[in-house]
Order: C-alpha cells, then structure tokens, then sequence
C-alpha cells in the first residue's frame, strides 16, 4: 500500500473515530442526524466487508458478543412487554423504546468496525489507545478555538438548543456549551471527557510516556468548560488509581508524583477557567461549597436535592416496574409526583428489578470478561475498574443507559481490550496484526 494509500485511510479512521467518539450532531445545519450520519458511515465499512472482507464477520461471532446481544435484546423485549401491560406503551408507543434500548447493539457495531480497521494497519492495543487520545485531542482544540474565537462557540450553541429543543438560556449559553458533540454537553459529554483525562494519565504511567499527563490538562479543559460532575468523577479516578499503586504495587513514591501532577493539572486548568470564565470558576467553587453544606447537614444544596431523588417503585412494581421513566415530567402522566435523574431510579420505575438484572448483568459479563483477559500488570486491567467507578457516578447524575457517548467510549475501551493484538493473532483468522504501529 502506497504512502498516498495510508494517509487517506488514516484520515478516514480519525473521522470515524471523531465520529464514534463525539456523535457530533449538526442537523441544523446538515439536515441529517447524527446518528444516521455515523450510521451511513459504518454502512460502507459494512458493505465493504459484506463484498470483499468477511473476516470482520468472525468478531460478530464470539460467545461473549453473541450472548451481550441476545440479553440485551431480551432487556429490550422484557420493557416493551411491561408497557404494554401497564398501558403506558399503548398510550404512547415511543414509551415502548423498541429502538432506543437497542442502541447499545449500534454502539457495540461501530467500536468493532474501529477496532478491526486499526488491526488491519498492525496496531497493538498501546496504539489503539493512543489512537483514541489523538482523536480526542481534536476535541480539545475545537474546545480552545472557541475560547479564541467567541463567534466559533455559536456552533456549540446551535448544536445543544437544536438537539434538545430548548428555549435559549443565557446561563448555560455564557458559562457552557464548549466543544462539539451529540448536544449532551452538561452530562454526557463533560464526563466522558474526564474519562479521557483519566485514560491518558494511566497511559502516561503505564508507558512511560510524560507528555500524556500534560494531555490530560487539555481533556480536563474541555469537562471544566461545560459542567462540574466531571470533575468529581476524574478526582474519584485519582484517588482509586493512587491507592491501587499503593496497595498492589506498593510504589508509594509514583503515587505521590501522580498526586502532584493531577494536582497540577487541576491548579492549571482552573486558573485557566478562572482567568477566561470566571462565572465557570464561579461554579466550580460553588461546587464545593454545596458538598462541605450536604456534609454538615444542610438539605437545601444540590446534592440534597440530589439525596431526595432515590425513589423507588413500592411493593411488587419494585420487582417488575411501572413501565416508565421518572425523568422530568415524564412520570407526571402516569400520576406519579417526584422526578428522578438519576439512572438507577429510572431503570427501576421502567421495568423493575427484573430488567436491571437483565441490563446491568449482561453489561457486567461484557466488563468480566474484558477484565480476565486483560494481562494483570496492563493499563486495561486498572482503567477497567476505573471506568466502571465512572458508569457507577454517571447512573446517579443521570441515566447512562440512555447516553450516546458514556456507552460508546465505554464499548470501545472494552472491544479493545477483547480484541487485543494477541486476541487476535490465537484467532487464527488471516489478519495480520503482529508486530506494533507508529502512529
């Protein structure tokens, strides 16, 4: 394959990998969604393969896939039943969330597609990751463009008002809305990107590689810039990662670096924030101050009006559910008075006991899985349990399993690490993967 050959691929990959990873949604000014624009893309990947590359096929058919998608349809299934039966998917059929609970299965698809095409051009998992940061950094600079460039964020802000058919508020338009994405910018996107902070400081560390730290500075900037509880999931990350240096590697020396360049990281990215948004550091202290409130016992702070959310379906709806979601206003239809953001609250209220068993258990086997054949001294092995730490703070902000990019992000760092170079190569299937990328 020619030189010419290998940059026009690897510009298709990181569009596509941009794609994947953003779900950047300009039908205000395309006319098309973003999900059918990625959806148009993964189709002549799809049909590329269908021709003339059916090896890909082979992935589809490992146990572990096969049985993630036959649950996950039966959690789909078991939910359009309970509507029905509620009445609540006969009086409002979108209710019954036939398409948008199988989306994960979409999400799964793409990661594949992305992780097949990077095996074909040799990339070991390092590279694969790294591939990942690269992209991200686009992410990064479109963040700083719009601070350079104040009629740049317009972009930002036609993508969230037309995504989410909201009135123009100046709050969230002066101190959000950075970047471009799916329109998630105030929970889905700030988080996946401290996700991303948090990969590229266990990259750093696993590889040995001191650039990516100052990396995760630029990720940081882009969760510092549209919200808050990104934050206060990269800081749990820290803290898990510094105590898993202690206690499993004993290399408390490491960890007192890591602390102080995560502390670092953090001085620099606020007085950053505080110097060119200063209603946004505004937030961050605000931010503080309402968790040392809760702590003392004050109920009027967010995360007291947080702590009122955990509500629950009574008596024998906690076991099958009520067939809909409390999020907002949308229990109000169905009698019920509290709302609900958080993820788990949700997940109950719409199919119980039941359908979380069925939903968090078939994504848990997916995480087993991926952590057992992860080698015990790789990055995968610690950024796993990071990443579930993150789903588990993201189901109470909101609700994951109705977020684009948590699950994407999340699909992709475990197709990776299933679908290793090693993985691979004991397959046996004619893809030449061996041997390592430069990127």
């Amino acid at each position: 394959m020619d030189t010419k050959k290998i940059n026009a691929k690897m510009i298709s990959l990181y569009f596509f990998g941009f794609l994947l990873l953003n779900m950047p949604n300009l039908k205000y000014c395309i006319g098309l969604n973003n999900y059918i624009v990625v959806g148009m893309v993964m189709s002549l990947f799809m049909l590329k393969y269908v021709v003339s590359d059916k090896k890909f096929f082979g992935f589809l058919k490992k146990k572990y896939v096969v049985y993630y998608i036959i649950f996950l349809l039966i959690s789909v299934a078991y939910y359009a039943i309970r509507t029905l039966f509620a009445g609540t998917g006969l009086t409002d059929f979108q209710n019954m969330r036939l398409l948008q609970n199988s989306m994960p299965i979409f999400y799964l698809l793409g990661a594949l597609i992305l992780n097949y095409e990077l095996n074909k051009l040799n990339y070991s998992t390092k590279d694969k990751f790294k591939f990942i940061i690269k992209v991200a950094l686009i992410q990064s600079l479109l963040c700083i463009m719009m601070y350079i460039i104040p009629s740049f964020k317009k972009v930002a802000e036609n993508i969230f008002y037309s995504a989410n058919n909201k009135k123009y508020n100046i709050y969230i338009s002066r101190n959000r809305l950075y970047g471009i994405c799916d329109g998630d910018y105030t929970y889905g996107f700030q988080i996946l990107y401290a996700m991303i902070s948090t990969l590229s400081i266990c990259f750093a560390y696993f590889y040995k590689e001191s650039k990516y730290y100052a990396v995760a500075i630029l990720f940081l900037l882009v969760t510092f810039s549209n919200g808050r509880s990104g934050i206060m999931i990269f800081l749990s990350n820290m803290i898990v990662f510094l105590i898993v240096l202690v206690v499993r590697k004993g290399q408390i020396v490491k960890a007192v670096k890591i602390l102080l360049i995560s502390s670092l990281i953090g001085f620099c990215i606020y007085n950053f924030i505080y110097r060119y948004m200063p209603n946004a550091a505004a937030l961050i202290t605000h931010a503080v101050t309402d968790i040392t409130s809760f702590s003392d016992g004050k109920s009027d702070t967010e995360t007291g009006r947080l702590a009122e959310m955990f509500i629950f379906p009574k008596g024998i709806k906690l076991v099958f559910g009520e067939g809909y979601r409390v999020l907002g206003k949308k229990g109000s239809a169905y009698g019920q008075t509290q709302s609900s953001d958080i993820g788990i609250v949700n997940d109950l209220y719409m199919g119980g006991l039941v359908y979380v068993a069925i939903l968090y258990g078939i994504h848990l086997y997916l995480y087993k899985v991926a952590k057992k054949k992860s080698d015990k001294k790789s990055m995968e092995n610690v950024f796993l349990p990071l990443c579930l730490i993150s789903v588990a703070f993201a189901n109470i902000k909101g609700e994951f399993f109705r977020d684009t990019l948590l699950q994407q992000f999340i699909f992709i760092v475990i197709v990776f690490t299933l679908f290793s170079k090693e993985e691979n190569s004991k397959d046996e299937r004619g893809l030449n993967i061996s041997g390592s990328a430069n990127i």
